[in-house]
């Protein structure tokens, strides 16, 4: 039997979607958690970060609350019906911790990808900050949406609740976090000088721009698009998976 020459293909697209230094112009503050008390929340630009100030104040304390908040980047988003099942995120983040005002029991600061979809907040955890720590890159590859759980405002997780990734999915909105669990009176300070999102999908349409840089095969995005930065600073890679191969499977003539 002849080998097919057009064989059926799965393609995997990589593309970079966000790629920026963070500012309250562009980012939108969300919080997501605020177990007890009063909690406070302010952003603002300075030197070059993104810097929240947020802090919890309850009475009586009886034991660990904990206080969180996103911020997240509207303007660029991703839909899965649209433009193809979504397989995994790589995401980078460089931020710092320090202490406003009086401060008490803030040692760390989780660190959170978070996404928005269907008005519903979900966030991966993957890293901390740590106090007088300055800058830090964290980054994290291969999230895929099992490691995504819901956060309620109130406080209650919902840890089996996950983003849609699949072809029927929603819109997805994409930022960053932070959250910190303490005892006693609390005000924190973090500054973000960089966030990067890479996607990880099925490609499912014909090369476009998008708002944060290229989006289709590599070579193929019109000249206007521009660059990413870095990292990653390269337009998406393009890996083909022939499942149909001689001597294996029947290739179905196209």
């Amino acid at each position: 039997m002849p080998v097919n020459q057009n064989p059926r293909v799965q393609s995997v697209k990589i593309e970079p979607r966000i790629d920026d230094a963070p500012t309250t112009g562009s980012y939108s503050q969300a919080t997501m958690i605020c177990q007890t008390g009063s909690c406070s929340f302010t952003a603002s630009d300075v030197s070059g970060a993104y810097r929240c100030d947020f802090g919890i104040t309850n009475s009586p304390w009886t034991d660990f609350k904990y206080v969180s908040v996103a911020a997240i980047k509207s303007s660029s988003t991703y839909n899965p019906s649209v433009l193809g099942e979504l397989l995994s995120v790589t995401v980078w983040l460089t931020s710092e911790l320090t202490v406003a005002g009086t401060s008490a029991g803030v040692a760390s600061m989780s660190c959170f990808l978070v996404i928005r979809q269907d008005s519903k907040t979900y966030v991966a955890s993957f890293g901390a900050v740590s106090l007088g720590g300055g800058f830090t890159q964290l980054s994290a590859s291969a999230i895929g949406a099992g490691n995504f759980y819901r956060f309620e405002t109130s406080g209650q997780t919902s840890p089996f609740e996950h983003p849609d990734f699949s072809a029927s999915g929603d819109t997805m909105e994409f930022g960053f976090g932070f959250g910190m669990g303490v005892n006693t009176n609390s005000t924190a300070r973090t500054n973000t000088n960089y966030f990067a999102v890479t996607l990880t999908s099925l490609n499912s349409q014909q090369s476009t721009c998008g708002a944060e840089g290229y989006l289709g095969q590599p070579g193929s995005a019109p000249a206007d698009c521009g660059t990413c930065g870095s990292p990653p600073k390269t337009p998406p890679q393009l890996i083909v998976e022939s499942p149909c191969q001689q001597g294996n499977e029947t290739c179905p003539n196209h």
